[in-house]
């Protein structure tokens, strides 16, 4: 798939010493006490780590030469990206959504092991669509000027690495069949394009800096590493670039 985007993408160097920079300013060390009026902040400071990780995920198989099994791990960071998100602009309503889905899966699984489930509780499967329009809403509610890449995300990672990258079907394998007029090659490698490899690259070192970030301030922890790196960022975007210039 080839991939045109409106700002020059870094080179691998930067890329990567951008994702360890990430990795790094992420790991936020927090201990936050035991009442329920912080288990908002809990979620998000946990999907965060959750970010962190996949992300260590992502740079371990670019520096392995597995780039088209990439966006496996892209498509679980943002779903973390988003579940953090909701858990700290969704209050009440997103602790209930994510709690229900949570005991939903749990009861699938005790089933399939012949274990009594949670007949209590509210369980209900979520809805990655639903889920990415209400956190879009919620965030331009806040006057969140990023707050389309909720619904964005969905479209573009979530609904393409499903296709591309999570389900084996043709979608995902298919990639290994080369063929020409004459000959029809089993490839062992998927082909992908440099640039949309470093542009998806990219996608996930700036879903971990904001979801650290966003929690970072809520929170009151260090956030400075993150902030300098998420205007490094920003700054690819040229119509950013044009717009300061144009203030100054």
């Amino acid at each position: 798939m080839a991939v045109e985007t409106q700002y020059e993408l870094p080179s691998w160097d930067v890329l990567l010493s951008w994702g360890e920079e990430a990795i790094s300013a992420a790991n936020l060390a927090a201990e936050i006490e035991t009442d329920p009026g912080t288990a908002n902040l809990l979620v998000a400071l946990a999907a965060a780590a959750r970010c962190r990780r996949l992300m260590m995920g992502v740079v371990a198989l670019v520096e392995a030469n597995l780039p088209d099994v990439m966006g496996v791990l892209l498509r679980t960071l943002f779903e973390c990206w988003l579940a953090g998100t909701f858990a700290l602009v969704g209050g009440q309503e997103a602790l209930a959504r994510l709690t229900a889905e949570r005991i939903y899966q749990e009861n699938q699984l005790a089933r399939v092991l012949g274990e009594p489930g949670d007949d209590t509780s509210e369980s209900r499967r979520s809805n990655v669509a639903d889920l990415a329009d209400r956190v879009a809403r919620l965030l331009e509610d806040r006057g969140n000027e990023n707050a389309g890449f909720a619904r964005a995300g969905y479209e573009t990672i979530y609904r393409y690495e499903s296709h591309r990258s999570i389900h084996g079907g043709l979608g995902s394998v298919a990639g290994h069949i080369f063929e020409d007029e004459t000959l029809r090659t089993i490839t062992p490698a998927r082909p992908e394009q440099d640039s949309f490899v470093r542009h998806k690259f990219l996608i996930g070192v700036s879903l971990l800096v904001s979801a650290a970030q966003m929690v970072a301030i809520d929170a009151d922890l260090p956030h400075a590493a993150l902030d300098r790196l998420g205007d490094r960022i920003l700054g690819l975007d040229p119509r950013r670039n044009r717009d300061s210039s144009a203030d100054g």
